[in-house]
């Protein structure tokens, strides 16, 4: 009789009868048993073959401002909020206008 063994960490054999394990595929990691792969949940990502799911970095700095980063499942990656790259763009737009205009006003 064959024995069923268990697969490696960050793979899964979801197959009765089958021998060998298959990587989860990125944004998922074994669930239980390894028979399944699952998604990481939100403000989380795995790559190809991870056995656990990764917190995206709360904050990254950018400039003088504390951004906060969100999680891509299907790049399973974590990037940059957009709308807080935007945010800040439009700031240091503004900053920089009034800089200019206190130049015009004080010469």
């Amino acid at each position: 009789a064959t024995e069923c063994l268990p697969c490696a960490p960050g793979s899964y054999n979801g197959k009765l009868g089958k021998v060998e394990c298959e990587l989860c595929p990125p944004g998922s990691v074994p669930g239980v048993e390894s028979y399944f792969c699952e998604p990481c949940e939100d403000n989380h990502f795995a790559t190809l073959g991870d056995a656990v799911c990764r917190t995206c970095d709360p904050i990254v700095m950018f400039g003088f401002l504390a951004l906060r980063q969100v999680s891509i499942k299907e790049k399973s990656a974590c990037i940059l909020d957009l709308l807080h790259i935007l945010a800040a763009n439009v700031l240091g737009l503004l900053l920089y206008v009034m800089f200019l205009l206190a130049q015009i006003a004080f010469d």
